[in-house]
């Protein structure tokens, strides 16, 4: 976990960042907490992908908030919406948000066993069970193991949608 999670954590429960309203950008953050921007850039993508901060919606931005809405909470492991949607008799939807190659940031290099740098595809996922929204998921796939992975893959209706069947 990097150093300064902690610290914007507490700013998010002490009421400094308000729901719905844009983090300020890291170079202002690293200012306030007298960080260097790449530390504070890896604290903000640890922070998404707990769950306590999130992507604009509905437009993707490069824009981070506080979250609005509480939703499922942070999922870890394996878990299919898809399945689990269609077990209880509900119609899943999904709408991507994000879908980007990038470099592999430190944490998630150590979660996925790669090395620090290697390519790695993030996609981001808007979930909704009978077309409310219900979790915001964040994948990760090794682009090594991985190749030819597209987002029309994960697009498609019933369980054509879930990573599991992709």
């Amino acid at each position: 976990m990097n150093k300064y999670f902690p610290e914007i954590r507490k700013m998010i429960e002490s009421g400094g960042f308000k729901p719905g309203d844009p983090v300020p950008p890291a170079a202002d953050i690293a200012r306030e907490l007298g960080a260097a921007e790449a530390d504070i850039e890896e604290a903000l993508k640890e922070l998404i992908y707990e769950g306590e901060l999130a992507r604009d919606i509905p437009e993707p931005s490069e824009t981070i908030i506080v979250p609005k809405v509480t939703l499922w909470g942070t999922l870890g492991g394996n878990h299919s919406i898809t399945k689990e949607a269609k077990k209880r008799g509900d119609d899943p939807g999904v709408k991507i948000i994000g879908w980007k190659l990038v470099d592999s940031w430190p944490s998630i290099a150590k979660r996925l066993g790669l090395e620090e740098g290697e390519k790695v595809q993030v996609m981001e996922r808007l979930r909704s069970v009978n077309g409310k929204p219900v979790a915001i998921e964040v994948s990760y796939f090794p682009a090594k193991y991985y190749p030819g992975i597209t987002k029309d893959l994960f697009e498609e209706k019933g369980t054509g949608q879930s990573s599991f069947k992709v």
